[in-house]
């Protein structure tokens, strides 16, 4: 197989979210991203973040999360946002952490709900209010998410 062709192939499990690049197709890749191509973006995020194929770099990572996020490609939203809420490769930005995981959430994103829900429940970056976490547990543990199913029993 190509490289062409292996990005290609890629881009149709691009629902996985769970692949990386080879060494090899970085360099292809960074450049279809740079021509408007958005679901390789969110390949080219995820190797900055992880070191696939290219040295590690979660400011570079943030950025093409974003770009991934724009074209709704959820997952990665929530990645942008666990970013900005952990400071990590960027500012500690707590607006941008809520904005990113809130579409994120609405996306069907389970773990963005549970993580607004902790959010909301500490009043970090936005005002206590226990009643909106236990409703952002519940929608987490209806996505799915397990510690939001925790969370939301332990407040019932």
């Amino acid at each position: 197989m190509e490289k062409g062709e292996r990005v290609r192939y890629r881009l149709a499990i691009i629902g996985l979210l769970n692949i990386g690049l080879y060494a090899g197709e970085f360099d292809e890749s960074l450049k279809s991203c740079k021509q408007n191509n958005p679901k390789v973006c969110s390949l080219v995020a995820k190797a900055y973040l992880n070191g696939n194929g290219v040295k590690a770099d979660p400011k570079k990572a943030s950025k093409y999360f974003e770009m991934a996020c724009d074209i709704d490609v959820y997952e990665f939203c929530a990645k942008a946002g666990f970013l900005y809420l952990q400071g990590n490769g960027v500012t500690k930005d707590m607006k941008k952490a809520i904005s990113f995981n809130q579409k994120a959430c609405d996306g069907g994103v389970g773990f963005s709900c549970m993580t607004l829900g902790v959010m909301a429940y500490r009043g970090d970056g936005m005002k206590q209010d226990k009643e909106k976490a236990i409703s952002l547990f519940k929608q987490a543990c209806e996505l799915g998410d397990e510690n939001g199913c925790n969370k939301y029993k332990a407040l019932q």
